[in-house]
């Protein structure tokens, strides 16, 4: 869990972006980032904006995500309110309802930045805050750390090096096997939802 967004009325940046395409009366935008005007008129149109913009703010500062973000919601005229549905995070209670029924919860960070693009000092703070907020909340925290987005680019040497010093391992977001030698970016295979013989009826069907 990213620990700074829960019981917080925060909107994490995708889904504020998105949440603003979908109720935009504007047919167009100027995006700066992309230095590029993007059509709004129909429902692919906004579905590709949102994928568009939401790799552009990926790749900038936190700064520069926010001014960005303001920049757009100033065109596109949406109403503020606090995240809502599946925009709005679970609070304490619910994790720990997740703890007592059996789901392991990690640290994750706290405002879920991508790591190697602040100073390592911030993202040291980022990774052991997330996991002490668990632990008091939760009493215990998962012993392998998730970085946030979790590629290559994502996640420098030392990074992966505090982890070794905290944690038993850490987790990309890298579809592949998991191997011993990659212990602190390991791999991973989803399983999609719904798929017949996915992980989770696997696991289910074998207790």
């Amino acid at each position: 869990v990213a620990t700074g967004f829960l019981a917080k009325a925060r909107w994490m940046p995708g889904d504020l972006l998105e949440h603003n395409l979908g109720h935009t009366s504007a047919d167009r935008l100027w995006v700066p980032s992309l230095a590029a005007e993007v059509p709004l008129r129909t429902e692919a149109q906004r579905k590709d904006a949102a994928l568009r913009i939401k790799a552009a703010l990926k790749e900038m500062s936190a700064d520069g995500r926010e001014a960005e973000l303001a920049a757009l919601s100033d065109q596109m005229a949406v109403a503020e309110e606090p995240p809502y549905g599946d925009y709005r995070f679970m609070d304490w209670n619910l994790a720990r309802g997740l703890d007592a029924a059996g789901f392991e919860l990690g640290a994750h960070s706290v405002n879920h930045p991508i790591l190697s693009r602040i100073p390592f000092d911030e993202a040291r703070r980022e990774i052991l805050q997330s996991r002490e907020d668990v632990i008091r909340e939760v009493g215990r925290c998962c012993p392998v750390y998730c970085y946030p987005n979790g590629k290559e680019p994502d996640v420098t040497p030392q990074l992966r090096q505090l982890c070794a010093e905290h944690f038993l391992a850490a987790l990309s977001s890298i579809r592949g096997t998991a191997r011993l030698e990659d212990r602190y970016f390991l791999r991973r295979i989803g399983a999609p939802l719904g798929a017949p013989g996915n992980l989770a009826t696997v696991l289910l069907g074998a207790r």
